[in-house]
């Protein structure tokens, strides 16, 4: 409902070892929407950008736009997977981040 009234929505966790769950909350989501109102891309926001804009972080600074968080000459983290990152059955194939310029490319997955 707030979704679809235009209110910005962030999904969070208290534990940062419950961090790593967030994309299966956001797929929960989206897939569980009433009529398909939440995309994807919907869902992904719920756990990163606009977690920036609600809370004044990253590129979401005032005055700045909104851009999705990411920006030209900037750091990133995030995360490749060989397809939607809400199937089970995706592996995550790249990961970039933790504040170092490290690329991982097929890291080990239990």
């Amino acid at each position: 409902i707030l979704h679809e009234h235009k209110v910005l929505v962030g999904i969070g966790v208290s534990d940062p070892g419950l961090a790593r769950n967030l994309v299966w909350d956001a797929g929960w989501v989206c897939k569980n929407s009433q009529n398909n109102a939440i995309s994807e891309k919907d869902a992904i926001g719920f756990i990163s950008w606009n977690l920036e804009q609600i809370f004044g972080v990253g590129k979401h600074v005032e005055g700045k736009g909104k851009n999705n968080g990411f920006s030209v000459g900037a750091t990133a983290d995030f995360v490749a997977y060989d397809g939607s990152p809400f199937d089970m059955k995706s592996r995550v194939k790249v990961v970039a981040g933790g504040g170092k310029r490290q690329i991982i490319i097929d890291p080990k997955q239990e």
